[in-house]
C-alpha cells in the first residue's frame, strides 16, 4: 500500500533480560577500549567500510522500543520479540551486525558488575553515535532456567543474591529506566528462587 512507511523487523532474545546506559558511562564502567589496538590486530578488515552512524540509528530504534515496550511475540510462549523499526538502507551487512546485536547466540553481552563477554568491537564502533542509551544482554540471567538450575543444584540461587548485591552497589545503574527495571525484576526473581520469564 502507498504512503506506508517501511521498516525493518529485528528479532530481540529474552528482552526482559537486557539493560542499557548511555555510551560514555558505558565506556567508563567497562573501561572499554579500542578492539583491535587491545588485540594488536585488525579483526575485521572492512571494519572502517561500514556506516556506523546508521548502525547506531537502528541500535537506537531498538533501544527506544525496548524502553517504550513495543514488540510483538511471534508465538505464545516465545522466548523472543519482533520489533519494527524505521528502515534506513542498511547494507546486507550492517544489517546483519544489527541483527547479531539483538540474537541470542551472538549479542552483545555483559552484566553491569562485570566485562564485556561478547560485542567489544560492535560496541567500539557503534557508541559514539548512539542517540538512546546502549542496549546490552546481561550473561547470568540467560543461565535462570530449570534445566540449568538442576544442573548446578540446589544453591543455584545463590549466584542471583550475589549478583543482586553486586547491581545495588553500583550508584551510575539507572533503576528507572524501564529496560533496566525489568533487567531487575528478573534478577530479583531469580534471587528468590522464580524462573523470570524472558519476554
Amino acid at each position: 500500500m502507498s504512503g506506508e512507511a517501511m521498516t525493518t523487523t529485528i528479532h530481540v532474545a529474552q528482552p526482559n533480560f537486557w539493560w542499557r546506559a548511555p555510551a560514555q558511562r558505558l565506556r567508563d564502567v567497562l573501561e572499554l577500549t579500542d578492539p583491535d589496538l587491545q588485540d594488536g590486530r585488525r579483526r575485521w578488515p572492512d571494519r572502517d567500510q561500514q556506516r556506523w552512524p546508521l548502525v547506531a540509528q537502528a541500535i537506537s530504534a531498538v533501544s527506544a522500543a525496548l524502553a517504550a515496550g513495543s514488540w510483538r511475540q511471534p508465538e505464545p510462549n516465545s522466548r523472543h520479540v519482533v520489533v519494527e523499526i524505521p528502515e534506513n538502507d542498511l547494507t546486507d551487512t550492517e544489517l546483519k551486525i544489527v541483527r547479531s546485536w539483538f540474537n541470542h547466540a551472538e549479542a552483545v553481552r555483559a552484566d553491569p558488575w562485570l566485562y564485556i563477554a561478547n560485542g567489544r568491537h560492535r560496541l567500539w564502533s557503534t557508541m559514539p553515535f548512539m542517540s538512546q542509551p546502549v542496549p546490552v544482554a546481561g550473561c547470568d540471567l540467560k543461565g535462570a532456567n530449570p534445566v540449568d538450575a538442576e544442573d548446578i543444584g540446589p544453591s543455584w540461587t545463590k549466584y542471583f543474591v550475589e549478583d543482586l548485591r553486586a547491581l545495588h552497589r553500583l550508584t551510575w545503574f539507572d533503576v528507572g529506566d524501564p529496560v533496566n527495571a525489568r533487567f531487575c525484576r528478573a534478577l530479583a526473581q531469580a534471587a528468590d528462587g522464580a524462573f523470570p520469564s524472558p519476554v
